[in-house]
């Protein structure tokens, strides 16, 4: 018998077949489809039929919960908590499908779904809304985007937040989404050498945002307030503005005054 029977067929083209789009449109249709649904996740008082296996294969979040002998492994319902219907919506459209469009979602939405991402541990798609929000950077929600990418540990998001931050220090601290920082986020921010604003208007800024946070005394705002260099400011803004508000001892004026004095004669 001839050595070529044992030879593979020999063709015009690689042999290869790719039907990825027909697997991936298959998968898909089974997003939100009841008839061979074996669990149902619930998030607050609505519903989402869904398959174990493919939550699974998709998160090893959902495979430790459904298969890793937790007690919801043996339950059909299973109600999620801290997430917002419609950023869940989203994200098991993402795990059906693999597509999530963030263009139309509110960035309230945005966030959310990143946090679940982070949460989930879908690495890949918080990359991508992390690409997605450093593009869409803006006064409105930079403050919100910087916070969130600290609590999830974004570092590149973080800084480039942060950098954006630093170019338009002043537009930032008078804008109204200023207060939207957390007293982490705002004395990271106030920490940095480049962010730089007149310091009594910094001052200033952080009063109104402790105004609006119902912040008047305590660990927080001592905390934030002692990021504010009062040595860079004058004497005159040190005792006509910064004193009258007795939210800083007067041995801290004090030893501005002193710092200022010393650093002048030097």
């Amino acid at each position: 018998m001839s050595s070529n029977h044992h030879r593979g067929l020999i063709g015009p083209s690689s042999g290869e077949i790719e039907h990825v789009y027909y697997l991936s449109e298959h998968f898909g249709a089974l997003h939100l489809n009841e008839d061979y649904s074996d669990i149902i996740l619930k998030v607050d008082d609505q519903k989402f039929h869904a398959h174990k296996v493919i939550l699974a294969a998709r998160s090893e979040y959902f495979r430790a919960l459904l298969f890793g002998g937790m007690r919801e492994s043996k339950q059909s319902e299973i109600e999620l908590k801290g997430t917002s219907i419609e950023a869940f919506k989203g994200l098991l459209k993402y795990i059906y499908t693999g597509h999530m469009s963030l263009a139309p979602l509110k960035e309230d939405v945005v966030l959310d779904i990143l946090g679940l991402a982070h949460q989930y541990g879908f690495v890949d798609l918080e990359t991508a809304i992390s690409d997605f929000l450093r593009q869409a950077l803006s006064l409105t929600n930079v403050c919100a985007i910087f916070d969130a990418a600290r609590l999830y540990q974004l570092h590149y998001l973080t800084r480039v937040c942060a950098s954006f931050m630093d170019s338009h220090a002043m537009q930032l601290i008078t804008h109204e989404t200023f207060a939207q920082l957390t007293p982490g986020g705002l004395k990271e921010l106030l920490e940095r050498d480049s962010f730089y604003a007149p310091e009594v208007d910094i001052f200033r800024a952080v009063v109104d945002w402790a105004k609006i946070n119902g912040l008047t005394s305590g660990p927080e705002l001592e905390s934030v307030l002692s990021t504010v260099r009062l040595q860079l400011m004058t004497v005159s803004e040190l005792l006509n503005v910064v004193r009258p508000l007795r939210l800083v001892t007067p041995d801290t004026i004090l030893d501005a005054l002193t710092l200022r004095t010393t650093c002048r004669d030097s």
